[in-house]
């Protein structure tokens, strides 16, 4: 049949085209829109378009946050309709093609997890971090407070309970330590029992205060887990490893997880505390012992909207801990918190030098070797900010904020003599009152006695019965007598008075009462008043101290480059003030005239912000995609007019034409992929890796005098075996911290620390711009080459072309994303692994010294430990460097090799979908008489989900349309009743006046 006369198999299906034109002219109502958002994801607008554009295309003009929220409720309404979308796509006849969505989606989907923020709080016991994780959380009580008990060294991680059933609002899952770790830790401890016993110490026969510390606090958390072992001694008479490990407070638990889930949160904290502080509890068999020694994680799971962004706070206790398990879980965690929060007490955040000691050479090396800028990774918060602040004392020692307080003082002084006038009121006023009570009772007295001598008495033999012309009136009463007239006008009189002093009785009480009112009022204003005083004190010392931490920081961060540095962020809180003042608004607490001045709300803001750059990030690539979903399935569903579809002929010159440009582009694009590798590894190698034998010789000599200097500290010989037998990481019992590990790692890493930042950070991440760059530049020029060509072959496809062509577009950002996410990723992890070999090696190569050392005892020992530590470094630091070196080399060694599965998992799929796309284009495109019985089937199924896809991008664009609800920011008001007018207090009057207050007086406000 002739290609040019339409069939009936041909006609039908032309038939059928038109019964869709109507769908298809809706498809028109959302490309401009889905064109719009492509150009602006080019760097363009149009200004025409604004009010029919995304809200979260056009919400620049918003604050960072709502910014990321108007994006979050974007991405929300895309998952809404994307399931709407899958559900359709699901039982769609053409299932080859209903899959290759489907799957497409899916990746989609994988751009829609949250990243988690693992946030760690670092500090000692009682230093306020489980009350400052409940502030953050807004959950009172939650986490069991640190103060009461000694430290438990339990790391506890809390994150966003998912689970959205009502009866496990509250749940922890508890990660309890393995047999063997438990094992470890007795037998180190028997070991030191029978040392101790044994008296083998002798140096100068002096006892081993350290081991003996080790005994202490070993024995403690036996003790807690066995509490019918009252001391050491019987620990050691009547038990061994076998015993204790076979006990059933542990027999049937080491190794086991355990969840606990409540709906309350006081139930919920009881539940937990067992395994968080050192209270008791009681096992199966009805004893009470702790859990605490057996713990080594506690995580927590919570709905709190501060956690519900992917935030996770992280308890790290102190290092006081023997426990290899939980160690290690600390350090892990320690190696992958994006911040870290230094949290102390005020009372001795300023003067412990707590950054130098927590920011201390180590920390610091390993932020610039992570690339890492101190003041984005770490802040420093001040918790108990309400307590230890003695007044007077602080007034003599500050002059300046005595000055500062100088109005305050007299308005306070101003206050207490008004206070004190009201006093001597109101004394002079119940002493009238009661003497005036004392005048009424004598007045009803005599009152009493008139009234009966002022009885009248009977007419003496009158009848009962009335005579005529009698009519009982006083005439018929004999005459007054003088006696009696003189009572009856007393009697008036006394009446008169006792109406009179009841009255000014009941005027006292009136006038007493309003002076209560006036006193209350009065005493508010002098509480109001000191507690102005009390914060401009907590101010000021929040000041001082931030000051001072600050200066700390400066000198812990000396080595970094100065334009890199940014003040240290420091937060002053107090979290028991923050939930007085959220449990009784209208009652600020002592010191804290707004709610605000807890920095609570400041401390959450900061760390809320912490997550916009990421959150910022997955939600638009996220909403990118769904973009470019909606544009490729929309061309998915256009095809030409009847009239202009192509000959099967035409068709195949058409593919023929693409898959030559195409291959072209792949391997132009492989070429770029192996230029950067190679690029990258060339700048490693020649910077980095070529130096690397220069600084391990460097190592070489500097840890020989390192070694050397250890014992010269100068140190006891039970600290020198103690560092020996914790492997060379010891905290004295005076709580000073030894690394001999670090140190001799510090040898290798100082003078590499430069090179390293210098390759990894600068050089090689300029690479990525430049491949970025030629990607964007062979993607467009295929793209210009190929529209030319097909425009010059089939210029019936024009239109069909130029969208392919749009959707195509998408092509270098997704490919830019691709490098942003390996270097991001592989790169970066590399450089964190590879100067993370260098310490196992160190480790590695001194372990065995170590043991024998830690083992040593007698006289001698001490200087046969440090004869064996100088002859070890001299014939193995070479060695122990180069392995270091070696190791180094491998990690990028090994990421070369790797990353061209990293481009071609990323990049493949990319030009895979414009690959597909534009082979449905020519498809939809091609004369159908020629097309198999499949294929038709094909065109049947897409054309009639047509209208339902169109109908669910259409509520898409609607729900994208509508941004967020802006709510108005109100000022936090302060709880300020105006201060009284004393005035004349004679003058109050029995009526319902009104007490004026002044509203300058009182307007007082110190900003924190």
């Amino acid at each position: 049949m002739d290609s040019e006369t339409p069939g009936p198999t041909i006609k039908a299906e032309i038939i059928k085209a038109e019964t869709v034109e109507a769908e298809k002219i809706k498809m028109e109502g959302i490309e401009t829109d889905q064109t719009s958002a492509l150009t602006a994801s080019q760097g363009q607008s149009n200004p025409d378009q604004q009010s029919t554009e995304a809200a979260w295309r056009n919400c620049g003009h918003l604050k960072n946050l709502q910014q990321i929220e108007t994006k979050e409720k974007a991405v929300k309404d895309a998952l809404t309709y994307i399931e709407d979308l899958e559900s359709l796509l699901g039982v769609s006849n053409d299932m080859a093609s209903a899959s290759k969505w489907l799957a497409r989606i899916k990746e989609i989907r994988e751009r829609c997890k949250k990243n988690k923020i693992l946030i760690g709080l670092l500090g000692v016991s009682g230093s306020g971090k489980s009350s400052l994780i409940n502030a953050l959380l807004g959950e009172e009580d939650l986490m069991p407070g640190d103060d009461e008990r000694a430290c438990t060294a339990v790391v506890s991680e809390v994150s966003y309970q998912t689970n959205e059933d009502i009866e496990v609002a509250y749940e922890a899952r508890i990660q309890r330590i393995s047999q063997d770790d438990w094992k470890a830790e007795l037998t180190s401890l028997f070991q030191d029992l029978r040392t101790n016993a044994n008296i083998r110490d002798g140096e100068d026969g002096e006892e081993d205060l350290e081991r003996n510390q080790r005994i202490q606090m070993a024995f403690g958390k036996v003790q807690s887990v066995y509490p019918f072992i009252e001391s050491s001694k019987k620990l050691e008479k009547d038990w061994d490893v076998a015993k204790l490990m076979n006990h059933s407070s542990v027999k049937y638990i080491l190794g086991k997880s355990l969840v606990l889930t409540s709906a309350k949160r006081e139930k919920f904290s009881k539940m937990i505390k067992p395994y968080i502080s050192s209270v008791l509890s009681k096992g199966d068999d009805g004893a009470m012992y702790a859990q605490w020694p057996l713990v080594k994680l506690v995580k927590v799971y919570v709905r709190s909207p501060l956690l519900q962004d992917g935030i996770v706070l992280v308890d790290l206790p102190g290092s006081m801990d023997t426990n290899a398990a939980r160690g290690a879980i600390a350090a892990e965690y320690q190696k992958n918190l994006t911040i870290n929060c230094i949290v102390a007490p005020i009372q001795r955040a300023a003067t412990d030098k707590p950054a130098q000691e927590l920011l201390g050479s180590v920390t610091q090396r390993t932020l610039q070797l992570d690339n890492k800028l101190p003041t984005e990774s770490v802040c420093f918060i001040v918790t108990k900010i309400d307590s230890s602040l003695k007044v007077d004392r602080y007034i003599r020692e500050h002059p300046k904020v005595q000055e500062m307080l100088t109005d305050e003082f007299e308005k306070e002084l101003r206050i207490s003599e008004d206070i004190e006038s009201i006093k001597v009121w109101c004394e002079e006023r119940k002493k009238r009152q009661a003497e005036d009570n004392l005048l009424m009772s004598q007045l009803k007295k005599e009152s009493k006695q008139l009234a009966k001598i002022c009885k009248k008495p009977k007419k003496a033999g009158r009848s009962k019965k009335r005579k005529a012309g009698d009519d009982g009136s006083e005439s018929n009463l004999p005459p007054e007598t003088e006696e009696q007239r003189a009572n009856r006008l007393k009697f008036i009189e006394i009446q008169k008075s006792i109406a009179a002093t009841k009255k000014r009785i009941g005027d006292a009480g009136t006038k007493l009462y309003k002076a209560h009112e006036r006193m209350q009022l009065a005493q508010a204003a002098l509480e109001r008043s000191q507690s102005r005083q009390r914060f401009a004190y907590i101010k000021n010392r929040n000041e001082v101290v931030i000051t001072a931490l600050r200066a700390d920081f400066e000198i812990a961060t000396m080595a970094l480059p100065q334009e890199k540095k940014k003040p240290l962020p420091v937060f002053c809180v107090s979290s028991l003030a923050f939930f007085e003042s959220v449990n009784n608004s209208h009652q600020p607490f002592f010191g804290f005239p707004k709610m605000s001045h807890t920095n609570i709300p400041n401390l959450r803001t900061w760390v809320i912000e912490t997550t916009l750059p990421s959150r910022d990030h997955s939600a638009m690539a996220f909403l990118e995609d769904v973009e470019g979903l909606q544009v490729a399935m929309k061309l998915w569903f256009s095809g030409a007019t009847p009239k202009y579809l192509m000959t099967s002929e035409k068709r195949s010159a058409v593919e023929t034409l693409f898959n030559l440009n195409f291959d072209q582009l792949e391997k132009r694009l492989a070429k770029l992929e192996e230029r950067l590798i190679e690029s990258c590894q060339r700048i490693v190698k020649n910077g980095l890796i070529s130096k690397l034998s220069k600084f391990q010789a460097e190592a070489t000599e500097e840890s020989q005098k390192v070694v050397r200097n250890w014992p010269q500290k100068p140190m006891h010989w039970g600290i020198h075996r103690a560092i020996n037998r914790a492997k060379g990481v010891h905290v004295t019992r005076k709580d000073i911290k030894y690394d001999w590990v670090e140190e001799l790692v510090a040898c290798y890493l100082v003078p590499l620390q430069q090179e390293y930042t210098n390759t990894l950070h600068d050089n090689v991440p300029k690479e990525r711009t430049i491949f970025d760059d030629a990607v964007s530049k062979v993607v467009n020029e295929f793209l210009g080459n190929l529209t030319n060509s097909l425009t010059t072959i089939c210029p019936q496809l024009s239109q069909q072309v130029e969208q392919w062509r749009d959707t195509a577009m998408r092509v270098p950002g997704q490919i830019h994303e691709v490098s942003r996410e390996i270097f991001h990723g592989p790169i970066a992890e590399a450089g964190m692994e590879g100067h993370g070999k260098v310490q196992p090696k160190v480790a590695e190569t001194w372990e065995p010294i170590f043991v024998i050392c830690g083992n040593e005892s007698g006289r001698g020992h001490y200087k046969r430990n440090q004869n064996m530590h100088n002859e070890h470094i001299k014939a193995n630091a070479h060695k122990m460097y180069q392995k270091a070196s070696r190791a180094v080399s491998y990690v990028f060694i090994q990421l070369w090799k790797a990353l061209p599965e990293h481009f071609s998992k990323g990049v493949d799929p990319i030009l895979a979908a414009i690959r597909e796309e534009f082979l449905d284009m020519v498809v939809k495109n091609t004369d159908q008489s020629g097309l198999g019985q499949i294929e038709r089937m094909k065109v049947e199924s897409r054309l009639e989900l047509t209208g339902d896809v169109l109908d669910i991008f259409q509520g898409l664009k609607a729900a994208w349309a509508q941004g967020i609800i802006i709510m108005k920011e109100e000022d936090e008001e302060d709880v300020k009743p105006n201060e009284i007018h004393l005035g004349n207090l004679d003058e109050i009057s029995g009526d319902n006046d009104e007490d004026s207050y002044d509203e300058d007086s009182d307007d007082y406000e110190s900003e924190g």
